[in-house]
């Protein structure tokens, strides 16, 4: 899968924890999109998805932790 679209759903991915299992199942993404997803963390499996050049976080407010993303390709 080279695109994967989370955009808007808030409820579910809260926590982090759904999008840790996606991630580690979809290592050769290349794009995410998490527009207005509702997350409060981004979990370190995205900062492992070293095919991924595109991550949209555009109005993800609640965002508070990052983890490191210095070996995604962007």
């Amino acid at each position: 899968m080279a695109t994967l679209d989370l955009s808007y759903n808030n409820r579910k991915l809260r926590s982090g924890q759904a999008l840790a299992g996606i991630v580690r199942e979809l290592s050769g993404l290349k794009e995410l999109n998490l527009h207005q997803c509702g997350l409060t963390s981004l979990p370190a499996e995205v900062g492992e998805l070293k095919s991924l050049g595109t991550l949209n976080l555009k109005w993800c407010d609640d965002l508070m932790e990052m983890p490191d993303l210095s070996a995604l390709r962007g």
